[in-house]
């Protein structure tokens, strides 16, 4: 065990009685980051972060229409971020994509000419639901990227 470690856990007490309980929920997740070596896990990033990632691809030439995509949330989520890319950007019109879940939705657009956009979204997924993507209109656009933030469960 490196000196610093041996360090943490023999103060670890004293630590725990004055810090927050914010620092010290970090500081397990960091240490629970880490081999005995203190070399990172594989999966260390993952586990670290508090929200995780699903790119979900519209290849080819996209058309309109309803539940282009529906993914699958066993454990429920809560999408806080969501992003657009394409490999060639709307020339005809403005690409319209709409998530919903449960009767609530939430709208996304590239404008034309744009290729890239992202912004906020705060859709609650309950467990063993279903997100569904449509594209309401196309614009030419094509090769999309959706790009899904989200934190497991389904509490925001």
């Amino acid at each position: 065990m490196a000196p610093d470690r041996r360090l943490t856990e023999a103060f670890r007490g004293v630590a725990e009685a004055l810090l927050p309980d914010t620092v010290l929920t970090q500081e397990r997740a960091v240490g629970g980051a880490l081999n005995p070596d203190s070399t990172w896990r594989p999966d260390a990033i993952v586990t670290a972060l508090p929200w995780q990632r699903a790119d979900v691809p519209i290849p080819g030439t996209v058309a309109p229409g309803p539940a282009t995509i529906q993914i699958p949330f066993p454990q429920g989520a809560q999408i806080r971020h969501v992003g657009l890319s394409a490999r060639v950007a709307p020339s005809g019109g403005q690409f319209l994509f709409r998530l919903s879940v449960d009767g609530a939705s939430e709208t996304f657009s590239l404008q034309p000419g744009t290729g890239r956009v992202a912004a906020g979204a705060s859709l609650t997924v309950p467990p063993i639901g279903w997100l569904v993507g449509d594209v309401l209109t196309a614009g030419g656009v094509q090769d999309v990227l959706i790009s899904l933030h989200y934190t497991t469960g389904a509490t925001p």
